[in-house]
């Protein structure tokens, strides 16, 4: 294919979009080097999950005109039935690489701690980041359908149908009360999502706060979070896990009714959404580098990547500025 006809299908939002979810998800969150993220079967098997489950929440969103309030509650949704219908992560205690959590925060065949960590981040990082950096790509079409109502359907199938894909990988299934309850959890986030006022606070007199207060936010509720659920555990004197499941849900909806708040009734733009995006990945992006400095894998490239191509399209958003101000005060 010639370079034009990359670029060509490049411009196509859902694609985009599809692609942005696992790559930010997998690969910038370093949780896989590049090698590994290219692996075939590896890429097959995030590649759909993530990227119909950002295609699905997004057309949600715009085709029902919710928000972001909305839009977090799906993120949520998604982490949810991710982790535990599709990975189960969630629910095996024999997954490879859960260190302490196989114990800490555990109860009734459920890792209470891992789920908040775990579907705090499915959330920010694989569903709403990849959205809000999609459409400040594609600000034009922020308002419009990406894809067509059969390849909605075949996402909304896919994304709990992969479940069954995963089980040729992972030989465990919760107990069926327990799936069950987390898949009525889930529909009640969905429903949740469904009814919630497109923005759930008013608007206030006074500009919105500055882009870089909701960076801040979403890097220091996203260290915290990160570092309650994987750091935590494995520390000799460490609090009790009921204490520690509680503050990191305290953590997250600090964190979210912050942004309602500070986004003063749907008055921010996509430098303050492009902000929360990098805020959000900044533990990622320095994670990656560390990680090379114990052994070099490509992580610290793609972290340096990643934070490149993000400034570079936030300059292009505060070049944009002025005229979302000056659309704003128009209308």
């Amino acid at each position: 294919m010639s370079g034009a006809g990359i670029i060509s299908i490049m411009r196509r939002p859902a694609l985009v979009l599809f692609l942005l979810s696992p790559v930010y998800a997998e690969l910038v969150s370093a949780f896989l080097s590049p090698l590994e993220f290219l692996n075939p079967l590896r890429l097959a098997i995030t590649l759909f999950p993530y990227g119909c489950g950002a295609i699905v929440a997004r057309e949600f969103v715009v085709r029902r005109r919710k928000g972001f309030a909305s839009l977090v509650l799906l993120g949520l949704a998604f982490g949810l039935l991710f982790e535990g219908i599709v990975t189960r992560v969630l629910f095996n205690p024999d997954w490879g690489g859960l260190g302490p959590l196989a114990g800490y925060g555990r109860s009734h065949g459920f890792s209470w701690v891992l789920a908040v960590g775990i579907v705090h981040f499915q959330a920010m990082i694989g569903i709403v980041g990849p959205i809000l950096t999609a459409e400040a790509l594609f600000p034009a079409r922020r308002h419009e359908s990406w894809v067509s109502s059969p390849v909605l359907f075949l996402c909304c199938c896919i994304v709990p149908g992969w479940a069954l894909v995963m089980g040729f990988f992972v030989p465990f299934f919760p107990p069926l009360p327990h799936a069950l309850a987390l898949a009525s959890f889930v529909m009640a986030l969905v429903a949740a999502a469904a009814f919630m006022p497109a923005e759930p606070l008013a608007a206030r007199p006074g500009q919105v706060a500055r882009p870089r207060v909701f960076g801040i936010i979403g890097a220091i509720s996203m260290i915290l979070v990160m570092v309650g659920t994987y750091m935590v555990p494995e520390w000799e004197i460490r609090p009790a896990a009921t204490v520690m499941f509680f503050s990191l849900l305290a953590i997250a909806g600090i964190e979210i009714g912050l942004l309602l708040w500070l986004s003063n009734g749907g008055a921010w733009d996509d430098r303050h959404r492009l902000a929360l995006v990098i805020g959000w990945l900044a533990f990622f992006l320095a994670f990656g580098v560390l990680k090379d400095l114990e052994s070099f894998s490509g992580r610290s490239l793609v972290s340096g990547v990643a934070l490149w191509l993000l400034l570079r399209l936030g300059r292009q958003v505060t070049k944009a500025a002025p005229s979302f101000i000056a659309a704003a005060g128009h209308n």
